[in-house]
């Protein structure tokens, strides 16, 4: 009977049992310590769904490197997950050619500049301008290209010069047409294809237009002639 209940005892005294010494808990988990999230632990969470789901406007990150536009989401209120994967295949295209971005920079962004989205964002998609302004960076391929020079009002032979010095060497890479119209002087260049400053493709033949002189109509009354004389008849051979 004794052994019986001293058995008794020491069970009710174990169960009865809990505390904490130096913060640390001791006694079988009930659900109710810090891990099981108290009342600090609840808040917090809380707070971070909150945080997860609040829309803001998505920073403009054109023109940036890519550590100066991660900085700019963080000070934007944005917490993102994967920053930085560049677009594969891509390569950066712009409305007018002749305006772009500095290389090693943001050309393009996923999501798009001023577009909602939400705090907490699971990635930022980029597409970087590897190419300098004067031309790509890749010189192989259907689409690698130079910048056009501005030969407008240039002879041929000046035009042949700079566009040699552009890397664009005109019997690789151009064609001439002729202009007898009032908009395009005798033996100066009135236009070009591309414009002055676009790209120019390395495998598409580019035009220059040069200007002549207009043909003289052999009917025409000689101006230095007496008024009144008859027009000498045309003589053929």
């Amino acid at each position: 009977m004794h052994r019986l209940a001293l058995i008794a005892t020491l069970a009710l005294t174990a169960c009865a049992f809990k505390g904490s010494v130096g913060g640390t808990t001791f006694g079988p988990s009930s659900g109710s310590g810090p891990s099981s999230g108290g009342s600090s632990g609840g808040s917090s969470s809380g707070g971070d769904s909150a945080a997860a789901y609040a829309q803001r406007p998505v920073p403009d990150v054109r023109g940036k490197t890519l550590a100066e536009a991660e900085a700019a989401f963080r000070a934007a209120g944005f917490v993102v997950g994967a920053f930085g994967q560049e677009e594969s295949g891509a390569r950066c295209s712009y409305r007018d050619d002749r305006e772009m971005v500095p290389p090693d920079t943001i050309c393009s962004q996923r999501p798009g500049a001023d577009t909602q989205a939400t705090t907490k964002l699971v990635r930022v998609t980029v597409l970087i301008e590897h190419d300098t302004y004067a031309a790509s960076a890749v010189q192989t391929g259907g689409d690698a290209w130079r910048r056009m020079p501005d030969v407008t009002g240039k002879t041929l032979a000046e035009a042949k010069a700079i566009l040699a010095a552009a890397r664009l060497p005109f019997d690789q890479h151009f064609q001439v047409f002729e202009d007898a119209g009032d908009q395009c002087p005798p033996q100066r260049i009135c236009q070009t294809v591309p414009e002055p400053n676009q790209r120019k493709i390395l495998l598409r033949r580019g035009r220059l237009v040069v200007g002549v002189a207009a043909p003289t109509d052999p009917n025409a009354t000689d101006p230095a002639a007496p008024a009144g004389s008859p027009t000498p008849p045309t003589t053929y051979f």
